[in-house]
Order: C-alpha cells, then structure tokens, then sequence
C-alpha cells in the first residue's frame, strides 16, 4: 500500500568555492549527472575528498545504502524524462541530484530495487512529477529545478515478490 510508504528524498552536498582541505583525506567516488544515462553509469566515477570544507554538508547517510538518484534539472534531451539509476555502493554526489530512500511508516527501510527504478524511469512518473511540480519548467536557471517536497508525492508503492520479479525483469531487458 502506497499510504504506507515515506519517500525520503534528499539532494546532495553543495561545494564551496574555495578549496580548504583538511588531513587525511577521505577519497570516494562522486557521481555527476553527465555520468549516467537512465538505467546506467556510462563514465568512471572520480574520487572527491569528502574530508574538506563544504558550503553544504549532507548527512553521510544519504550516500550509503540501497537508494535512486536522479538529477534535479532534467534535460531538454531528455525529453524531460527523469533520468535515474539505481545505487547500493557508497557515491558522493552534489545538489544537483536527489536521493530517494523509501520507509516504511514505522520508519522501516525498504530495499529500493529495480522495481522502483522502473517506476521512477516511467514516462507515468515523469508527467506525474511534471504537473506536480511547481518549479519544474518554470523560469531560466534555478527555478528550473525539481525540490525534494515534490519528489515525497511520488506515489511509490511496496510491490509483491511476483510483481519485483516482473518489473525487475522488464528493467534488466532495458
């Protein structure tokens, strides 16, 4: 039942604009939007010192476990389709991309699988959050942008095994 599910979406750390680094240095993989295509990560990620100043720091968490990461500005190429993916390994990534983690309403995790990729890869959603959204399409530069409040909305829902089996099966065909 999708009343039951809490969509926690988070956007990623912003930079600072000075460089000051700290020491012993904290290297992990930081994924950009031009990284990944729907579905897949098409480049090698780079490392990023997580162990330096920060205009904004996330909570490390964000970055760790079973989640769907797209960007917050999708693209006229596109199509203006969300384009997302799907991570289990510890990734960095800026604010210009959300994270989404789904739980249960007793605050229980769910593991995110390519069930939820595909429904967040569907063109349904992609409307969906485009009419939803009081931001996406509006205006030049920042405004343009998809606000983790209109990604809570998507209406994710918690799947049976056979229902995972199918979806997950049409994803991987992708």
């Amino acid at each position: 039942n999708q009343k039951e599910l809490i969509v926690d979406s988070r956007v990623g750390f912003q930079p600072s604009k000075i460089e000051e680094v700290y020491p012993n240095p904290q290297n992990i993989k930081l994924i950009e939007p031009s990284d990944f295509i729907r579905y897949k990560i098409t480049k090698k990620l780079l490392l990023f010192n997580w162990n330096q100043k920060v205009r904004r720091r996330t909570d490390f968490n964000v970055f760790k476990g079973s989640r769907l990461i797209f960007p917050v500005r999708p693209l006229k190429k596109d199509a203006f389709h969300i384009k997302g993916i799907l991570l289990k390994d510890e990734i960095l990534h800026k604010d210009n991309i959300i994270s989404i983690k789904l739980k249960e309403a007793n605050g229980n995790g769910i593991k995110i699988g390519k069930e939820h990729l595909g429904l967040l890869n569907s063109k349904l959603f992609s409307f969906y959050l485009f009419h939803i959204s009081s931001q996406w399409g509006v205006g030049d530069g920042k405004r343009e942008s998809i606000r983790n409040i209109d990604t809570q909305r998507l209406p994710f829902k918690l799947f049976t095994i056979e229902e995972q089996e199918e979806i997950a099966k049409n994803v991987s065909n992708v």
